[in-house]
């Protein structure tokens, strides 16, 4: 996983090569939840003889925290070949602004 500060955003990458209906990712402040379940599943037949079979599940999870909350709006995630590339904006910060008193 890479993390990248570009400033205005956070560009988060996740490899582990899962496809794009396995990844669940969920926001929350500057908290960051991404899990990931894999299930790959191979058979070799011969005629009517099964020679080989295997299956494999696993599951991935990775949940971690940002120098910044991070807000919704404009946030991106895209699956590009098992690769998750995720686009979160930096929330702005919150200004204080004295009132003069009258």
């Amino acid at each position: 996983m890479d993390v990248v500060d570009k400033g205005d955003q956070f560009e988060i990458l996740v490899l582990p090569g899962a496809k794009k209906e396995a990844f669940e990712v969920s926001v929350e402040g500057n908290r960051v939840s991404i899990c990931a379940k894999v299930k790959e599943e191979q058979e070799a037949k011969e005629g009517e003889w099964v020679l080989h079979s295997e299956r494999s599940f696993a599951s991935y999870a990775r949940t971690f925290e940002l120098p910044a909350e991070v807000t919704d709006v404009g946030a991106e995630a895209h699956d590009e070949n098992g690769v998750l590339k995720l686009t979160l904006p930096q929330r702005a910060s919150v200004t204080t602004k004295r009132l003069p008193v009258r």
